[in-house]
């Protein structure tokens, strides 16, 4: 019996840490691996699995290439991290493109990871975010089709990050480099020499963050962001209130 016993809570033990395994997947991305990271997030996206993507220490990810609807990378669904070690994503093309489109029921992570040089916004969030020692600098929109560099209608909160250095062109009805629309938590972020031009003053625009949902601030520093107007003026500007 005590050996029938023990095989039996051996067995219930394996199965358990079968259980732990299959739930979550962890993915290593080699330096400058974009089809790596593209097939990465195919699977992290389809697999039910609360999945850890690791870029390489350091690493640079140039993207050239885009979907029809001009998306470098596919669109972030389920539970994932993405552990940027430090790493750079870049777009290294031509065509206008963006390079996060996180899902309505999506809960995402995002660490240790420089995004630079989107031209068609760089983070669209629907969902659960997190952005941690992050920076999204230089980048641009694309005028008449995205009017801001991150746009949030879900639960988006950036911590210990820098934005700056950033575009947003043709504002004709309303554009910022941060419009929210959902739930924003900005603490110990930066917004630092970001420039917002607009076709009308008549145009709501922010230097910084256009905020049409909730959002709070901790220890937030503005500066050096700017609203350009068709008469060549440009005003600083930081957070509009548009509710």
């Amino acid at each position: 019996m005590r050996t029938s016993n023990a095989l039996a809570l051996i067995s219930l033990a394996g199965l358990a840490m079968a259980s732990t395994a299959a739930s979550a997947a962890e993915f290593e991305v080699a330096n400058r691996d974009v089809a790596g990271l593209i097939r990465a997030l195919q699977t992290a996206g389809t697999n039910d699995e609360a999945d850890v993507i690791h870029l390489a220490a350091g690493g640079i990810y140039t993207l050239e290439m885009t979907d029809s609807q001009g998306l470098a990378l596919p669109e972030f669904k389920g539970h994932i991290t993405l552990d940027g070690r430090g790493a750079e994503i870049r777009r290294y093309a031509g065509n206008p493109m963006r390079f996060f489109v996180i899902a309505k029921d999506a809960d995402v992570s995002i660490s240790d990871l420089s995004i630079a040089e989107a031209s068609m916004g760089a983070i669209d969030n629907s969902g659960h975010t997190r952005l941690e020692r992050i920076s999204i600098t230089d980048s641009d929109n694309l005028p008449g089709v995205t009017h801001a560099i991150v746009s949030n209608t879900g639960d988006l909160s950036i911590r210990d990050s820098l934005v700056g250095y950033n575009r947003v062109r043709g504002v004709a009805a309303d554009g910022a480099i941060v419009v929210n629309e959902g739930h924003l938590t900005l603490t110990n972020t930066r917004f630092t020499a970001n420039e917002v031009v607009r076709l009308s003053a008549d145009a709501l625009a922010a230097g910084a963050v256009l905020n049409r949902g909730e959002m709070s601030v901790e220890n937030g520093l503005f500066d050096g962001n700017t609203i350009g107007n068709p008469d060549g003026e440009y005003l600083a500007s930081a957070v509009v209130e548009a509710h």
